[in-house]
């Protein structure tokens, strides 16, 4: 039963109708809950990642001001790369 087409049956109880709505609020909210972490801890991992680089590699990806980590991570392997080969 879907949340937003939860429907009482014709001759069914309001409370069976309410707790076939809760079940599915519940099942809804710990999704959600379950996503929130998810992106809160990648956020922090990301934070922590491109605080804890230096130099160029560094400063490159905090202008790049990356959403993701791979879009951190490809950022600071191109500019250490560059810098390695001598092109920075």
């Amino acid at each position: 039963m879907k949340l937003q087409t939860a429907r009482q049956g014709r001759n069914e109880d309001p409370r069976h109708s309410l707790t076939g709505a809760e079940h599915s609020h519940r099942k809804l909210c710990a999704k959600l809950a379950h996503k929130t972490h998810r992106e809160n801890a990648e956020r922090m991992l990301l934070a922590s990642f491109v605080a804890g680089l230096g130099g160029t590699p560094g400063k490159q990806v905090r202008y790049a001001n990356p959403q993701t980590m791979q879009q951190a991570l490809t950022v600071a392997l191109s500019i250490h790369e560059a810098k390695k080969t001598g092109r920075i």
